[in-house]
């Protein structure tokens, strides 16, 4: 039987990337609170959940998303990166 799809939006719903620009001088990150603790709890419960990800994100904002959320433990399953 296959393990239920989970798929998460980046832009506002996990959370909010701003570059480096002008105004800052690194990339800033803003997460919801306990992001990657929840999803490894959806990771780790009995039913095993497959969890992507999809956003419409310029690639240096979702490079530097997923490589944060990889150095907390976690890498989704899927990921589709939108041009529109």
């Amino acid at each position: 039987m296959p393990r239920p799809l989970l798929i998460f939006d980046l832009e506002g719903t996990l959370g909010d990337i701003f570059l480096a620009d002008e105004y800052r001088l690194r990339p800033s990150l803003f997460l919801r609170p306990g992001l990657v603790d929840d999803l490894q709890k959806l990771r780790s419960d009995s039913e095993q959940y497959t969890i992507a990800l999809a956003t419409k994100a310029i690639p240096k904002q979702t490079e530097l998303f997923l490589s944060y959320v990889q150095q907390q433990g976690f890498e989704f399953d899927g990921i589709h990166q939108s041009d529109a």
